[in-house]
């Protein structure tokens, strides 16, 4: 039976898949905040609006 995948090949588990967007979420979530950050110090600052950028 050259077919059957009787060997060490494992497929990832649900909870490795589950780790793998949990990650991906709180990289998103960190480029989020920094652009969070970024908007907030330009409008301190009053870039915006004044036709410099």
């Amino acid at each position: 039976m050259a077919g059957g995948c009787c060997g060490g090949c494992a497929a990832p588990t649900d909870r490795d898949d589950a780790r793998a967007w949990r990650r991906v979420l709180w990289i998103a979530l960190a480029i989020n905040d920094g652009m969070f950050g970024v908007e907030i110090v330009t409008a301190a600052l009053g870039v915006f609006g004044t036709g410099r950028i």
